[in-house]
């Protein structure tokens, strides 16, 4: 059965090693534009059933286009980079189980095509996720400077394979806050700032603070984070009230884990408080998250305050100093008519 399709979009640069410069006077590439639809597949599936889904390609570009289609293997780092390998290298890569309809597109400008792929799970498949990159490059050469690369896009298939009853899948999530910082515009961002005036009071005043949520999967099935989000709540606050951000929705396979930043901009300058995480998944489900507290500290203001009350006390005291020593000038030196006895 196939999931709800989570609507992004994956572009991939595949980089070209050597490879001469174009001819002289030849005209440039035109810009290429491709896409996919849907650029997420979630099935849940049986041992012996037999699965095809339709996927769109779009060439959205001026110039036409001729698309080389193939599967690859994927995985999802920590922070939510895709990282693509040989298709069958992962021990849950479902390439051996998959065909498509078209290997190679060949599309007009501001055209549509389509590629079926077909998944037939066997007989004996362990029961569990299994995953699958389906990739459109391009086989014209784009060039960013130096860097010459070809476009793609990719559809990623994450299929949950149960028993026939229903079960065998193990929904296990857990998520933790690892920390929270509070940041600051650096001077060097206040010089380049095009509002100079208004960089000095975000870098006096407006701190940015971000609670580092760690989700990890310990299930043999993949789960979907689908609301939710952090609530930074404040004890003791000046200058803003508490805070609100939400969550990503977002995807995370078995034996995963990734870091989702929630970023409160709208923080105050000083407080003290505790960061709440709440988040939901597939259905009901929530993610029980211990709070984790923060404290915001105006360094910057309390240096600049500092210092101009140093300069000011400095001020009030040369100022004495040179009073006190015009005082004493005038006591000993009296008026020479004085010294001379008239």
């Amino acid at each position: 059965m196939r999931l709800r399709t989570l609507a992004s979009s994956l572009v991939l640069l595949a980089l070209l090693t050597g490879g001469g410069s174009a001819a002289a006077g030849a005209a440039p590439p035109q810009a290429l534009d491709i896409g996919v639809a849907p650029s997420k597949l979630q099935m849940r599936l049986v041992p012996g059933q037999t699965s095809r889904t339709r996927l769109d390609v779009f060439n959205k570009g001026d110039g036409p286009a001729v698309l080389d289609v193939y599967f690859n293997d994927y995985t999802i780092s920590t922070g939510s980079v895709v990282t693509f390998a040989e298709a069958g290298s992962q021990p849950s890569s479902a390439a051996d189980w998959s065909s498509l309809s078209r290997r190679i597109l060949r599309m007009a400008p501001h055209s549509q095509r389509s590629v079926e792929l077909v998944v037939r799970v066997p007989e004996d498949a362990a029961i569990g996720t299994h995953t699958l990159a389906v990739v459109f490059r391009t086989r014209e050469v784009q060039q960013d400077g130096n860097v010459r690369y070809q476009p793609a896009v990719a559809s990623l298939l994450a299929a949950g394979v149960q028993n026939a009853d229903g079960t065998g899948l193990v929904m296990d999530g857990t998520a933790v806050v690892e920390g929270i910082d509070v940041r600051w515009l650096s001077l060097g961002d206040v010089v380049a700032a095009d509002d100079t005036a208004g960089a000095v009071v975000d870098w006096l005043i407006h701190p940015t603070v971000v609670a580092h949520v760690e989700v990890r999967n310990r299930g043999n099935t993949f789960f979907n984070i689908l609301k939710g989000g952090t609530r930074f709540r404040s004890a003791i606050a000046l200058g803003g009230h508490d805070g609100d951000v939400r969550a990503p929705t977002y995807t995370i396979l078995p034996d995963s884990v990734r870091t989702i930043d929630a970023q409160w901009t709208g923080a105050p300058w000083a407080a003290r408080g505790d960061a709440k995480v709440r988040l939901f998944y597939n259905d009901n489900a929530s993610l029980n998250v211990a709070p984790a507290e923060y404290v915001i500290v105006p360094w910057h203001l309390i240096t600049v305050a500092g210092l101009l009350l140093a300069l000011l006390v400095g001020w009030r005291i040369t100022r004495r100093v040179r009073r006190d020593r015009r005082r004493r000038v005038r006591v000993e030196s009296p008026s020479p008519w004085l010294k001379a006895g008239v």
